[in-house]
C-alpha cells in the first residue's frame, strides 16, 4: 500500500513538470529563437549561429538540449558589421587594388 501512495504521488510531479514545461516553451516562444530560426533570421547555418553563441557573440541560455536565443539577440546581430569592421575592409580593398590592381583589371576582362 505505501509503494502504491509513492508512485501515485511522484506521478503527478512528473506531470507537473511537464506541463510547466510546455507553459514555459510557450511563453519564451514571443520572446526567444531556436538556433535554426535564428539561422534563418540571420541568414546563415546553424552551426555558424552555434559557432557564435560558443564565441559569445551571440548571448543565449542553454534549454535541454538546444538553446534558447533572446530576440533581440538576432536583431542586434543583424546590424550588420560595426564602423570599424567597414574601415578594415575598405583599408584591405584599397591595398589589394594598390597592390593587384594589373591583374584585376586583366581578370575583369576574361
Amino acid at each position: 500500500m505505501g509503494f502504491y501512495l509513492i508512485s501515485c504521488a511522484v506521478m503527478p510531479v512528473k506531470a507537473l513538470i511537464n506541463i510547466l514545461t510546455i507553459v514555459k516553451i510557450c511563453v519564451m516562444k514571443d520572446k526567444y529563437l531556436t538556433t535554426a530560426e535564428a539561422a534563418k533570421e540571420l541568414g546563415v547555418s546553424r552551426v555558424t549561429v552555434f559557432n557564435r553563441i560558443k564565441a559569445g557573440t551571440i548571448k543565449a541560455e542553454r534549454f535541454g538540449r538546444g538553446f534558447a536565443i533572446p530576440r533581440e539577440e538576432v536583431i542586434n546581430n543583424k546590424k550588420g558589421l560595426s564602423e570599424e569592421d567597414k574601415r578594415i575592409i575598405e583599408e584591405s580593398v584599397k591595398r589589394v587594388v594598390k597592390d593587384y590592381g594589373v591583374a584585376l583589371k586583366m581578370l575583369g576582362k576574361e
